[in-house]
């Protein structure tokens, strides 16, 4: 079992990541206006960016 500080500090690392992902995503959202090559999935999922290429 995890020390009660260890889960803060990987909580916050996740929250991190998961900043880093949302950035990334809004980032690829505007770009596939300019670009088809870009499929964005629809349910706003980071991790669902599809690069057709």
């Amino acid at each position: 079992m995890l020390h009660p500080l260890t889960k803060l500090r990987y909580a916050q690392f996740h929250a991190v990541k998961a900043n880093r992902l949302n950035a990334n995503f809004k980032l690829a959202s505007q770009l596939a206006v300019c670009n088809k090559g870009i499929l964005v999935d629809q349910l706003n999922q980071p991790l669902v960016t599809v690069f057709l290429g």
